[in-house]
């Protein structure tokens, strides 16, 4: 048997979405069987006998705010069903990603997540809070996120939750497979770098593989604190949802896991394929150095006398006969292969 429908309860519509009020979505799920239409948005107003109605037979709500809006704010300041901490909490703009705390009645928690247009810039890293209870799930942002987006088109589009967990579980779910995509196409380019440099190329795309580190460095940094968020909602939340719920959440874990593992080995590997380009560099600098040392050293003597002749002054000598340039030219070709000589018995070149 299926549950968790999203219902249409009587409402003001969209009234409050289009106006730019602050609240993104609103969605009520039915516990029971049925073959309603997902999707259906309730508005704030009808959200305390929303939660009344539902919360007596298993259903749940989700609302996803923005803060910046002072509507927004108000209503979350005012909000009944949360203790006071945590509608401080939620209204803390500058809560640190990570941070977590178990109330009595749910969790709150600060999560990262990906800007909703992403594209690659590793400064598009936002943060959202939560709270998370048996009837409710309340999503508060300042920017824009991917994972919340994505739940929403979800919705609409008529999947199913069992419970908040679920949801949360699928918050979660959108946003370890972003985080997947990013680390496969970080992965992928770095690998067409390293068969450019270790095929023997001569220019190498440096700034891409600084690019690479920055990008991993600050996901891996971001993301890796949602570990201990998600161990906790895994212990203190065992009546937030079904069994399977908490096996899928500890799949979250696994996910989480093993994407911050190849974020970590993706910076690895781009660090030291930076070494390799810079050693190289600095090889080839250093024989074109030592190539150029070379031929000063032998054109110094060849120098030193085209500077003794060069003199204008009276009494060089050669100036009165036809055949002193030849002398000398041939003088400072003597030179040049003594110079060579000497440079090869002392086994410098």
């Amino acid at each position: 048997m299926q549950r968790g429908n999203a219902v249409d309860l009587p409402s003001a519509l969209e009234d409050w979405r289009s106006a730019g009020l602050g609240v993104i979505a609103c969605f009520a799920f039915d516990a029971n069987d049925g073959t309603q239409g997902a999707g259906l948005t309730i508005a704030p107003e009808a959200l305390d006998a929303s939660l009344q109605a539902l919360g007596h037979g298993g259903g749940f709500v989700w609302v996803h705010l923005n803060s910046r809006k002072d509507h927004g704010r108000s209503w979350l300041a005012a909000c009944p069903h949360l203790p006071q901490a945590g509608r401080d909490f939620l209204m803390d703009v500058h809560a640190v990603p990570g941070r977590t705390e178990a109330l009595p009645g749910g969790v709150l928690g600060c999560l990262s997540d990906l800007a909703y247009d992403f594209n690659g810039d590793p400064g598009e890293v936002r943060s959202f809070r939560f709270y998370l209870s048996q009837t409710l799930l309340l999503t508060v942002r300042e920017d824009p996120i991917s994972a919340a987006d994505s739940l929403r088109l979800a919705i609409r589009d008529g999947r199913r939750f069992a419970g908040t967990l679920a949801l949360l579980n699928a918050l979660l779910e959108y946003q370890g497979d972003a985080l997947r995509k990013i680390a496969d196409a970080a992965e992928d380019r770095l690998e067409r770098i390293e068969d450019r440099v270790f095929g023997g190329a001569q220019e190498v795309e440096e700034g891409a593989i600084s690019r690479i580190r920055w990008l991993c460095g600050r996901l891996q940094r971001r993301f890796a604190p949602e570990q201990k968020i998600l161990a906790l909602l895994h212990r203190s939340m065992p009546a937030a949802g079904t069994r399977d719920e908490h096996e899928h959440l500890g799949d979250r874990i696994q996910q989480f896991d093993e994407t911050l593992a190849t974020l970590g080995d993706i910076q690895s590997r781009a660090r030291l394929l930076q070494e390799e380009v810079n050693s190289r560099q600095a090889s080839a600098t250093s024989r074109n150095l030592y190539f150029l040392s070379i031929f000063t050293a032998i054109m110094l003597p060849v120098t030193l006398v085209t500077g003794v002749f060069g003199m204008n002054v009276a009494g060089l000598p050669g100036t009165k006969s036809d055949d002193a340039f030849l002398w000398v030219i041939g003088g400072m070709a003597l030179l040049a292969a003594l110079t060579l000589l000497g440079m090869r018995l002392k086994r410098l070149i």
